[in-house]
């Protein structure tokens, strides 16, 4: 091909190929590649879920590494104190952001509904028209640096440290715009989470969601129980009607569904329940949702995911101690995010110590500022 036709050829294609239909196939190349991307993690799952493997050394390892952190779990205030009883007892604890009162709770909301009207606005766009959730990306997060500190709030690691029995590893956060389609797909359908024994998500709603607008659902701790003997050794998907029947129940009674005023924040372990996004129906749904799981985590191949703003990424690493030039108030330790993988981990530990994953393998462990907040 001559250079003067190839300095012809965008322009060609894009004539004749609209933008929107270039980024959906686009889209699509990605979730093929990703689907490549994923065999060795899987291949590494099913070897993990063997019995006698289980059996004979990852469930005892796991039993002896809570038996060791159980004195060093953290002292917990009566607020705390209820939402670790709610998520023993049913999975699943509500409160508020005016309930857990973190700093720089006000810049974060103003950041959230900012970020929440430009992936509205992105979703009136013909290229995303047929995709059921925008999630934003690492450079949408990055101009709100308050969206990333306020989920390593010292409040909410003492929560997930107590409920994991173990020291945390903040996972980062997923910033999710679902559109009312009613359509079933992806984290839609019942599910449990892979990376760990347990896990907690912190959802927030960013504003009201009733029946129809989205909620997040979790199957209470008896019929869940059944559903994971029907698969007791993998992570299978279901749809709705598929966990009716498996439950022998034509209503909802065996299901927590989690409505909720703007500002509502939910805790939910995700991985030892079943769980869903309830298609939308009427109204879109904007929410956050922090990942947090242990410092060792049981399949830490499949932690990271969440968008890791790299070439910026610079404003999220405050110096010690922390300046207002670079974390809010309230933001404490040091995490640098570690560079060049999309699989990333930015983890925390109330105890002590900092995780950084690249590439999926535990690769740093920093310690946190001595003179930190």
């Amino acid at each position: 091909m001559h250079l003067s036709e190839m300095v012809h050829l965008t322009p060609w294609v894009t004539m004749h190929y609209p933008q929107d239909l270039l980024l959906r196939g686009q889209q699509f190349a990605d979730r093929v590649c990703q689907r490549i991307l994923s065999i060795p993690s899987d291949l590494a799952l099913g070897l993990s879920q063997t019995p006698w493997l289980q059996q004979w050394l990852l469930s005892p390892r796991y039993k002896a590494q809570l038996t060791r952190h159980l004195p060093h779990l953290p002292q917990l205030d009566p607020l705390e104190a209820d939402i670790v009883g709610q998520l023993q007892r049913t999975g699943v604890a509500f409160t508020s952001l005016d309930a857990l009162d973190l700093p720089g709770t006000t810049e974060f909301w103003h950041g959230a509904q900012q970020v929440a009207a430009e992936l509205a606005a992105r979703a009136k766009q013909p290229a995303y028209v047929h995709c059921h959730t925008l999630t934003a990306t690492g450079e949408d997060v990055i101009k709100v640096p308050h969206l990333f500190w306020w989920g390593a709030s010292p409040r909410l690691l003492r929560i997930v440290e107590a409920y994991l029995g173990l020291p945390a590893a903040y996972d980062g956060l997923s910033f999710y715009y679902s559109q009312a389609d009613d359509r079933v797909a992806g984290p839609r359908k019942w599910h449990r989470d892979k990376e760990d024994w347990r896990m907690l998500k912190i959802a927030v709603y960013l504003h009201s969601v009733d029946g129809d607008g989205g909620p997040f659902e979790s199957v209470l701790p008896n019929p869940n129980q059944t559903l994971r003997s029907h698969s007791p050794r993998s992570y299978p998907t279901f749809h709705h009607q598929q966990v009716k029947a498996l439950l022998g129940e034509d209503s909802d009674i065996w299901r927590t569904q989690c409505t909720g005023a703007a500002g509502t924040v939910i805790f939910a372990d995700t991985a030892t329940y079943f769980h869903r996004g309830r298609p939308p129906k009427h109204s879109p749904r904007a929410a956050i949702f922090y990942g947090y799981f242990s410092q060792r985590p049981k399949h830490p191949f499949f932690g990271g995911d969440r968008p890791s703003p790299k070439p910026k990424s610079a404003s999220l690493q405050p110096t010690c101690p922390p300046s207002p030039a670079n974390p809010p108030s309230g933001a404490t330790g040091y995490l640098p995010p570690v560079a060049g993988s999309p699989k990333t981990v930015y983890g925390y530990s109330t105890s002590g110590g900092i995780a950084a994953s690249a590439n999926a393998r535990w690769v740093q462990w920093v310690p946190p500022c001595k003179n930190r907040m």
